[in-house]
């Protein structure tokens, strides 16, 4: 789930759990990282997340990640 710091644009929300990047979906043959590694900063991806145990897709622009 979606921690409050990880807000990207706003468009994600405390306990959303994410699915999918650009239609490949996050499982033990594609980790997170895995499939972010091929975009770029600033770059638009579209994101399936599940909400409140509704399926949705939204599009995102990604951030550098700061520790």
């Amino acid at each position: 789930p979606i921690k409050p710091q990880a807000f990207i644009d706003k468009k994600l929300k405390e306990g959303d759990i994410l699915l999918s990047v650009e239609g490949v979906t996050i499982n033990g043959a594609y980790a997170l990282d895995d499939l972010l590694t091929s975009y770029s900063v600033g770059q638009e991806v579209r994101i399936g997340i599940e909400r409140e145990g509704s399926m949705q897709e939204i599009l995102v622009t990604l951030g550098e990640l700061t520790l």
